[in-house]
């Protein structure tokens, strides 16, 4: 999912064979490599988050893993593949779907605010390198795309929403480069 943001723009700068062969690689690195296997592994993910225990209390950020490929970088691929596409395809199916990928992410947005505050709560959260989870690139993919779905649609709403989280974004990020900053607990009495 990674090739076409970057990928796609030499799909209208290349000619002959070789924008075949690059229209080819984005929508591989896009569907067959990326976001499709992708599903396979979400769907491993969530199996063992229901069939075993909580992750280790410094592992629980990694939760928000799941949105970056889902709700953020699928959805950002896929805007770049048809903004650039020459092919003769309809885009409007794929747009109606990178909505349908924002719902997913949504909903994993949700359930990983959900797990997270139970650790907060129930558990602990002690500062970890694997904080760095929560902001890239699962909740910056997630903004990103809010925007672009917003801007796409003339949704306000959902501009607004992508604005808010934003700056939660931010806060995130402030607290996981002041933790990452601040003392270092030492093992030794």
């Amino acid at each position: 999912m990674i090739i076409p943001p970057f990928g796609a723009a030499f799909m209208r700068t290349t000619t002959g064979y070789t924008q075949e062969l690059t229209v080819i690689v984005n929508y591989l690195g896009w569907g067959g490599a990326g976001f499709f296997l992708y599903l396979v592994l979400y769907a491993v993910v969530t199996l063992r988050f229901i069939r075993h225990e909580l992750m280790p209390p410094q592992m629980a950020p990694l939760i928000w893993m799941n949105l970056g490929p889902i709700g953020g970088a699928s959805i950002t691929a896929l805007f770049a593949l048809i903004e650039n596409s020459t092919i003769p395809i309809p885009k409007e199916p794929f747009m109606a779907f990178a909505f349908f990928l924002w719902g997913l992410g949504f909903w994993w947005l949700v359930m990983a605010t959900a797990m997270t505050l139970h650790y907060i709560k129930n558990l602990s959260l002690p500062y970890s390198g694997a904080w760095w989870a929560f902001v890239f690139p699962p909740l910056g993919a997630f903004v990103n795309a809010t925007k672009d779905l917003g801007d796409t649609f003339g949704l306000k709403l959902m501009s607004l929403f992508g604005f808010l989280l934003l700056w939660s974004l931010l806060a995130i990020w402030l607290a996981t480069i002041i933790k990452m900053a601040g003392p270092k607990k030492s093992g030794k009495s």
